[in-house]
């Protein structure tokens, strides 16, 4: 179904690497109705794995990244990124007991 070569190797990384992702738009509706090639792939990348990962990262370390976390599987975040997301989640959570 896939005649883009660069569209094959992007599904198979995600698939190497256990990403879930799902394949919307003019690709996902050419299965199930006429074929109608278009340039480029629609995707949809689950997150909710990091999301919850850094919600439990925060609880354990009262709102902040720890620097393992920082430095391991949150690597590529910048300090500007990570200081933002921990004044989110605190502004967020703060009355919740999280």
């Amino acid at each position: 179904m896939l005649t883009n070569s660069d569209f094959r190797e992007l599904l198979n990384l995600f698939e190497k690497h256990d990403i879930r992702y799902l394949v919307v738009g003019v690709y996902a509706v050419m299965k199930y109705s006429e074929p109608r090639f278009t340039k480029d792939l629609d995707i949809w990348i689950a997150t909710d794995r990091i999301v919850d990962l850094l919600f439990r990262f925060f609880r354990q370390n009262k709102g902040r990244l720890s620097n393992r976390a920082r430095e391991g599987e949150f690597a590529k975040l910048t300090a500007r990124e990570t200081k933002r997301i921990e004044r989110i989640f605190n502004d967020v959570f703060a009355d919740s007991g999280l």
